[in-house]
């Protein structure tokens, strides 16, 4: 049956709002959050990555911290769960510097300047993940 024009808005909303129930519940399954354990402040859990980009933000890559994103409750630490146990490990400590850095006053990112060594997940990059990974290999 083909779309009337004048009805284009209503049919793809309702077509979004099917295909996004059918996702969430057939293809992505759940939230799937496990309490991991918690390091120092912060509770760290494991989620379904693919259900966090699908459902909350297509940004979601490998963790996040509540500081960084609205959609995580205060004082977690998400880690996707698709992650080798090691990798978890380094996102983890990225993570956990990342959401103290802006508890001490740094933004997360600034898009105009996307190298800004005064910016949370640049330093958190840089000052921690990188060299803990770089350490396991010596």
């Amino acid at each position: 049956m083909p779309i009337n024009p004048e009805n284009l808005d209503e049919f793809r909303n309702q077509l979004f709002d099917e295909l996004d129930r059918f996702a969430k519940d057939n293809i992505f399954g759940s939230l799937q959050k496990l309490f991991l354990g918690r390091f120092r402040d912060y509770d760290v859990y494991s989620v379904n990555g693919a259900y966090v980009k699908i459902l909350y933000d297509i940004n979601f890559v490998e963790g996040g911290n509540f500081r960084a994103y609205s959609y995580i409750p205060e004082g977690e630490i998400w880690l996707d769960a698709d992650l080798d146990k090691v990798d978890q490990k380094y996102i983890l400590s990225h993570e956990y510097f990342e959401a103290e850095q802006m508890k001490a006053g740094l933004k997360y990112d600034n898009p105009e300047k996307p190298n800004d060594m005064e910016c949370a997940h640049n330093q958190a990059d840089f000052f921690i993940e990188l060299p803990y990974r770089k350490r396991e290999i010596a």
